[in-house]
């Protein structure tokens, strides 16, 4: 993993741009350290990014099938990233979102890791749930 990481932290220095978008759709790398966007993605969150760092590295964390649709969810960030993303980005990320994305969350993605891979949503939610349980508050 750390050959992976500094391959694409090499490309990124040479390239820095990480385009944002919610939709994961097995988005990756190539060998060059180059992201590699999944059909009908438009970039990557903190969540996708460590999803296709691992898919890189031919590992498979979640089942992203078995990902929910949670629009209500995804409309309160459209909100939040509204005056932080350039206007034309900005509606492909409105698209993302209306066309109904499985939008995977940084604690699901922790959850993941202590699933059988590749995890299903329920499992990977749960796991999230008891380890944000374990975090002092």
């Amino acid at each position: 993993m750390a050959a992976v990481c500094r391959r694409i932290k090499q490309r990124f220095e040479k390239e820095p741009r990480l385009p944002y978008g919610i939709a994961f759709k097995g988005s990756s790398f190539d060998k060059s350290g180059r992201l590699v966007l999944g059909e009908g993605a438009v970039g990557v969150t903190c969540s996708t990014l460590v999803l296709a760092i691992f898919l890189y590295a031919g590992v498979s964390l979640i089942a992203e099938a078995t990902w929910p649709v949670r629009k209500d969810d995804d409309k309160q960030l459209l909100e939040l990233l509204k005056s932080t993303v350039p206007p034309e980005h900005f509606k492909l990320l409105e698209r993302e979102v209306s066309e109904g994305v499985r939008r995977i969350w940084p604690d699901e993605v922790m959850g993941a890791c202590a699933c059988p891979l590749p995890a299903a949503f329920s499992s990977a939610r749960a796991a999230a749930n008891s380890l944000l349980n374990m975090v002092p508050k």
